[in-house]
Parts: structure tokens; C-alpha cells; sequence
């Protein structure tokens, strides 16, 4: 078709045809349009899962520090549990071999 021809100086089948092409051109375009928001959208929904990911991300660290903070709290308390019990069970110790030598000094001076 001759491009340089003003559209009233075309015959009715060139116009026709200047029109077919027109309507494949517009339905490609519009394809692509379609296949370009339906991406766009697929992007969105990436964007706000990743926002969403991030939120869930924070949500875990807190959750994270607060195990974090009451295992060691558990730990310290473990602690000051078993350093009560070592000092109780030597002070049992002390007082039981303190018994032992009294029991032994009024058997000695029994025997004598």
C-alpha cells in the first residue's frame, strides 16, 4: 500500500485494507496490553508478599529476642539454683562431718 497518499485520495479497498491492518495492529496491541498489566499485577502481588515477608521477618526477630532473653534468664536462674545447692550441700557436709568428729571424740573418751 502506498503510504504517501492522503487517506482521501485512497480507493475503498486500500481504505479497507489501511483499516484490516489498523484493527490486527489495535487487537496485537491490545494483547500485549493486557499481557503487560496481567505482569504488572504479578509484580504487585511480589511486591506486597516481599512487604509482607519483611513484616513477618520483624515479627520473628522480637520472637527470636524474647526466646533469646528467657533462655538466658533460665540459664541465670539455673544458675543461682545450683550455686544454692552446692553451698547447702557443703554446709550438710561440714555439719555431718562436724557430727562424725563428735561422735568419734565421745567414743574415744568413752573408751578410755
Amino acid at each position: 500500500m502506498k503510504k504517501d497518499k492522503s487517506l482521501k485520495k485512497l480507493s475503498r479497498s486500500e481504505l479497507l485494507e489501511l483499516l484490516l491492518e489498523t484493527t490486527k495492529e489495535y487487537e496485537i496491541q491490545s494483547l500485549e496490553l493486557k499481557r503487560l498489566k496481567a505482569e504488572l499485577d504479578d509484580r504487585k502481588i511480589k511486591i506486597e508478599n516481599l512487604g509482607s515477608i519483611a513484616e513477618a521477618a520483624l515479627v520473628l526477630n522480637g520472637v527470636m529476642e524474647s526466646a533469646e532473653k528467657a533462655a538466658s534468664q533460665y540459664i541465670i536462674n539455673a544458675e543461682l539454683i545450683m550455686n544454692d545447692a552446692v553451698l547447702k550441700s557443703k554446709a550438710i557436709i561440714a555439719d555431718a562431718e562436724a557430727e562424725a568428729e563428735r561422735i568419734i571424740q565421745t567414743a574415744r573418751s568413752r573408751k578410755e
